[in-house]
């Protein structure tokens, strides 16, 4: 979706968010630098991992659990009106979010 961030950017004089998988803090780094948003949306990306701009701005990219492409676990269960939560998250996490919505 940076580009077309960049489009609507090039278009007004509001602040633009790019957002829409930005995995890696490269990446959104790269977004800034290209002009293409003035800020970068991580909704997905944090509820994977909530410490990805902790981990970015020490230099820990290596250590971001990161968001994957083919899965919409979270999504699916929304959809389904249940409390979402990530396939990725260690077990015991999974299972005490579960039971808080119960």
């Amino acid at each position: 979706m940076a580009s077309l961030a960049g489009m609507v950017k090039k278009n007004v004089r509001v602040p633009v968010i790019a957002a829409g998988r930005i995995a890696t803090p490269a990446r959104a780094e790269a977004i800034l630098a290209e002009n293409k948003a003035d800020l970068i949306g991580l909704a997905r990306m944090l509820w994977v991992d909530p410490e990805w701009p902790q981990k970015a701005r020490l230099g820990q990219d290596q250590a971001i659990t990161k968001c994957s492409p083919a899965c919409d676990a979270c999504l699916q269960l929304v959809m389904q009106g249940r409390p979402a939560y990530c396939p990725k998250w260690p077990k015991e996490k999974r299972a005490a979010y579960r039971e808080r919505f119960r």
